[in-house]
Formats: structure tokens, C-alpha cells, sequence
């Protein structure tokens, strides 16, 4: 593309910083990367920049830290093969008292990078699923698997590409995204920990009860994707109650 035509090259840097340091999906910053090589050439030198960014934007509104306290528990989990007793307690320990060190205080751009990754993968999830629910018939849409390679999120079914709008993490405000993060990660945490490798290392220890205590968590789940209200759908789509 012509320099001339890329708009996004008329931009000083800091505000090509911040626009996509404010897109809340690995998807929505590929599309204007590949679209503009102003915008691709400053994720090629400010990326850490942004990665920040973006999970500040993601996690900041969650002022009891349990959506980045959650993630830093799955992401670090030791390994159970081998099995690592000694570790994986002390990290479970942590992670019911909190005290899992903050990669942002710490600026850790490892583990940064490492929860950008993981929030991406998690958000390639949550837009299946808020496509799916505002799909014009969702018994079909929910046969579809999600396509964890495409940028277009479209669903197909039988090789063919079905009615319904995707549905980006963008769209939804601020306290609609909080509330499915902090759903799709306790969700995951939970059924990481309640693995039966795992759980065989953590019920001797001094911890089970905590993490017993945290399966009521569970109806979060379906609580908070309800407090976000009936989804949106697009004009002139009707749930099919069929």
C-alpha cells in the first residue's frame, strides 16, 4: 500500500500506540496490521508497548484483581508431568492467599507476553460464544467449532459459512468484558485445578478446603454472563425459540 494512502501513517506514533493498545483482541490488531504498514511497522517496534496496553485495558477495570490473579495461576501452574508436589502446592498457596507476584509492578515482559497469549486464545472463546448466543438459529450456530486460525470469526457449518454476525470483544463495554474474562478464567482455573492428576497432589495439602471453597465460584459462570444483560442482536434477528 501506498504511504499516501494509509491514513494511519499520517499519525504521530503515540497515537498509533494507543489505538491499538485500546483493541482488546489479537484478531482486531492482525486485521489493521495487515491492513496498514504504518500500524504494522509500529507493532514491530513497539509491541511490548503495546502488549501492556492492551491487557491494562483488559484487566484494569477489575478492581479485585481476580481476572489477572486467576490467569497468572493457570499460565505459571507447574508441571504434573513429572509431577512436581512441593512446587505446585506452594504455587496453589499463592494463589488462594494472592500473593502471586504482579507482572506489571515487577515488569515482567515475559510473563506479560505470556498472559497476551493466553487473554487472545481466551477471547478467540468468548467471541464464539457471544456470536453463537446471538445467532438467528443457535442450534446451528453451537454445532460449529470455533476457528482458532481465522481473523474473520465467521461460523460455518458443513463448509459453509452461516447468518450470524461475529461478535468482537470490542463491542461489548467495559463491564460486559470484565464480567465474561472473569467467567471464561475461573472457569479454566477450576477445571485445571480439579484435574485428577493435579487434584490428587493438592487434596492432602493445607489448601484443600480453600480450593473447595471456590467451586460456589463456579456459578459465576452462568451469573455473570447473565448480568451483562440479554446480548445484542443484529437488526432483524429474532431468537428462534425452536
Amino acid at each position: 500500500m501506498n504511504t499516501r494512502m494509509d491514513f494511519f501513517a499520517q499519525l504521530p506514533p503515540e497515537i498509533r500506540i494507543r489505538i491499538m493498545g485500546q483493541m482488546s483482541s489479537k484478531s482486531a490488531i492482525s486485521r489493521i496490521i495487515q491492513a496498514s504498514p504504518a500500524m504494522l511497522a509500529q507493532w514491530t517496534k513497539s509491541r511490548k508497548t503495546i502488549v501492556r496496553a492492551v491487557l491494562i485495558n483488559l484487566v484494569g477495570g477489575d478492581i479485585y484483581g481476580d481476572i489477572l490473579h486467576d490467569a497468572l495461576a493457570i499460565i505459571h501452574m507447574p508441571p504434573v508431568d513429572p509431577p512436581t508436589p512441593e512446587s505446585i502446592i506452594q504455587h496453589v498457596g499463592q494463589w488462594v492467599t494472592k500473593t502471586l507476584p504482579d507482572p506489571f509492578e515487577q515488569n515482567d515482559s515475559e510473563t506479560l507476553d505470556t498472559l497476551y497469549r493466553f487473554f487472545s486464545r481466551l477471547a478467540v472463546f468468548i467471541e464464539d460464544f457471544m456470536t453463537k448466543a446471538t445467532a438467528p438459529f443457535p442450534p446451528r450456530a453451537y454445532r460449529c467449532l470455533p476457528r482458532m486460525r481465522s481473523m474473520d470469526g465467521e461460523l460455518y457449518f458443513r463448509d459453509r459459512p452461516i447468518d450470524a454476525r461475529h461478535v468482537e470483544m470490542d463491542d461489548l463495554t467495559g463491564s460486559e468484558r470484565n464480567r465474561f474474562l472473569r467467567a471464561f478464567v475461573r472457569y479454566e482455573i477450576l477445571c485445571k485445578l480439579y484435574t485428577p492428576r493435579l487434584w490428587t497432589i493438592i487434596e492432602p495439602s493445607e489448601y484443600c478446603d480453600q480450593v473447595k471453597r471456590s467451586i460456589p465460584y463456579l456459578h459465576i459462570w452462568e451469573y455473570e454472563i447473565k448480568q451483562t444483560g440479554e446480548l445484542q442482536r443484529p437488526p432483524n434477528m429474532v431468537p428462534h425459540n425452536g
